[in-house]
């Protein structure tokens, strides 16, 4: 008996408490000056008061904790002047509207609320706090309002936001703040100076970009991984670009740099394979390391005469590079046939990888061949001569086609790396002047077979050899072998062809001789030129020549397509005569600026784009057809 009437007053006492989850609203205070409202039928907290609500109340256990699963509006009334940290951190907030007094939101405010869509600024919200959106994996659209000044350490990382304005009050972006977010559209304000690190970073979606005027920095990582992004006007006034600031943002074409600038940093541009042509600002002074490193298209550099240093391997990789062009006033370094080299050229500094050259030699009175300075070139041979004393790290790294080298005795050093994965080097001359082999100097050469050195047996195991040189171990080692520096003169055995590939045989005067496959060079052809103008019942024809070798080619052009709106008219055909000529695309122009106008059949052959429109795009459109880079 005492145990049923136990569960009785259980169940009682349940029942009592249930209008207190369920009634139609909950209240309550915290803190001396904060009242809190849930109406259970809309899923709408609200909350009223006066000053910072955050300094009053345990984050961790709210007094509408009950409600905190069912929460799906939050509204802050006016009055309130801050959101506590992690105050909604974890919420279900689907709409969160901010009271017109609100000035700051603290950190991870509204950290990963995944449902929140919608956020109403106040107009006088100035922070915005470390995370406080951070994955809200649902937001995609917000509007900052025009008193905010600061945006937090990763506010927005992992949002789905897809266009972003800062307005001109934000003096500060926190790093990382847009950190991973699909924006397509970037607009930053006149009162940023400083991009700070990462801020952008992996926002792969990014096309747009626009920069406010004052922004001086743009960190490390500020832009990198924007792989959408293509074009970029830098501000005037912009001093630094910091390290890897636009790394691997692969469709950015061409740059052009301020005079402001004066600091490229390491790695800034890294794998930009979209480059062709890079003119470096006048006030540019030093390039960090690595910074143009893997920009595959890159074809030309002009360095002007204010650049005082430019680091290790900022060339590298640049694969159809074919020349460095130095402004004469330079102070510091100078070009010859395209090859870079400190001014007074004691130091090789780079060889342009897309140079066409079989052998080069290195001129008499370079002393230095500086690191990677003839890495992934396609050379065969390259000549040192007796004034070079030190060659530097990973000098010929990658060369895939350097098949034999001599080293003269005037050098005393060469660093690790300098061969390394030489796939076709099978011959090399070591002088006795070398005491140090530095590690994976040879590593990758699979096929070096022959070592000549110039020194006894004796001196050979006193060289000290590093790890990773496995293949100086199985070369047979020819001792007390004699240098000789090779000056090759080039005799053309086949012309190469537009089909047909070419042979070169290039020989020393010692008797040291080799060939060489020239690639055919491919057909460069004119632009296609109507030959036989198509009409709406007969077929016509466009040709093309070959600069080079003068072959044609002839390809039928369809007849003309007729209009769907009027089949007794042909598309294009705007004077009816029944062709399409420039005629037709002058009379386009000519309504697009007002001077003619057309009657509705006119209109509807002038829209060749069928965009519902007549402009200058559809005189281009037909201007092109009667080309015949176009087919109506």
């Amino acid at each position: 008996m005492k145990k049923l009437f136990a569960i009785i007053l259980s169940l009682l006492l349940v029942i009592t408490m249930l209008p207190l989850v369920y009634a139609e609203t909950a209240e309550g205070n915290f803190g001396d000056n904060f009242t809190w409202t849930y109406d259970t039928e809309t899923q709408t907290l609200t909350i009223n008061g006066e000053g910072d609500m955050g300094s009053f109340w345990d984050m961790y256990n709210p007094p509408w904790v009950a409600y905190e699963g069912q929460m799906k509006n939050l509204i802050i009334g006016d009055g309130v002047i801050s959101i506590g940290a992690y105050l909604f951190y974890n919420s279900n907030l689907e709409k969160v509207v901010l009271g017109k007094d609100v000035k700051k939101i603290g950190d991870s405010a509204f950290r990963s609320s995944e449902y929140l869509v919608s956020v109403e600024f106040g107009e006088k919200v100035e922070t915005i706090g470390d995370y406080a959106f951070a994955g809200c994996g649902s937001l995609m659209e917000i509007t900052l309002n025009e008193n905010l000044k600061t945006i937090g350490k990763r506010a927005f990382v992992n949002t789905k936001l897809q266009s972003i304005t800062i307005p001109d009050s934000v003096t500060k972006i926190s790093e990382g703040a847009f950190y991973n977010v699909p924006l397509k559209s970037v607009k930053i304000g006149n009162g940023v100076k400083t991009i700070e690190k990462d801020t952008f970073n992996y926002c792969a979606d990014i096309q747009t970009l626009e920069l406010g005027n004052s922004v001086e920095t743009i960190g490390e990582a500020a832009f990198s991984n924007c792989s959408s992004l293509e074009t970029l006007v830098l501000p005037e006034g912009l001093k630094t670009i910091e390290k890897e600031a636009f790394y691997q943002c692969a469709k950015l074409k061409d740059i052009t740099f301020p005079d402001s600038v004066t600091t490229i940093g390491q790695g800034a541009f890294c794998e930009c394979s979209s480059f062709v042509n890079l003119k470096i600002g006048k006030g540019v002074k030093s390039l960090g390391m690595s910074a143009f490193n893997g920009c595959v298209a890159l074809e030309t550099v002009e360095i002007p005469a204010g650049v005082e240093t430019i680091g290790d391997r900022v060339f590298s990789a640049c694969n159809s590079l074919k020349e460095f062009v130095v402004a004469s006033e330079n102070e510091n370094y100078t070009s010859v046939d395209g090859v870079l080299y400190n001014k007074d050229k004691t130091e090789l500094l780079r060889y342009p990888n897309g140079k066409s050259d079989v052998v080069f030699e290195i001129p008499r009175g370079v002393k230095i061949i500086g690191d990677n300075a003839f890495t992934n070139s396609s050379l065969k041979r390259v000549v040192i001569p007796d004034t070079v004393t030190s060659i530097y790290g990973s000098v010929f790294a990658y060369n895939n086609n350097l098949d034999s080298v001599v080293i003269p005795e005037s050098v005393t050093y060469m660093n690790g790396a300098a061969f390394s994965n030489c796939m076709s080097l099978t011959n090399i001359t070591i002088p006795k002047s070398l005491k140090r082999i530095y590690a994976y100097t040879f590593t990758g050469c699979y096929n070096l077979t022959t070592v000549n050195y110039t020194g006894s047996e004796a001196q050979w195991e006193n060289i000290t050899i590093e790890q990773s040189n496995g293949p100086l171990y199985d070369a047979k080692i020819n001792f007390n072998a004699k240098t000789h520096i090779h000056s090759y003169a080039n005799e053309i055995l086949k012309e190469t062809s537009c089909t047909e590939k070419g042979s070169e045989l290039y020989k020393c005067t010692c008797g040291d001789v080799f060939s060489v496959e020239i690639p055919e060079k491919g057909h460069e052809f004119s632009e296609w030129e109507i030959t036989v103008i198509p009409t709406a019942t007969t077929e016509g024809e466009k040709s093309r020549e070959c600069n080079h070798c003068g072959e044609k080619e002839i390809v039928v052009v369809g007849a003309l397509t007729v209009n769907p709106e009027y089949p007794d008219e042909i598309l294009g055909d705007v004077n009816g005569d029944k062709k399409i000529t420039a005629m037709d695309a002058r009379m386009v122009l000519r309504y697009s600026a007002n001077i003619i106008a057309f009657d509705a059949i006119q209109l509807s052959n002038a829209d060749v784009n069928g965009d519902g429109k007549v402009t200058s795009i559809d005189a281009r459109w037909i201007l092109q057809a009667v080309a015949g880079m176009r087919v109506l």
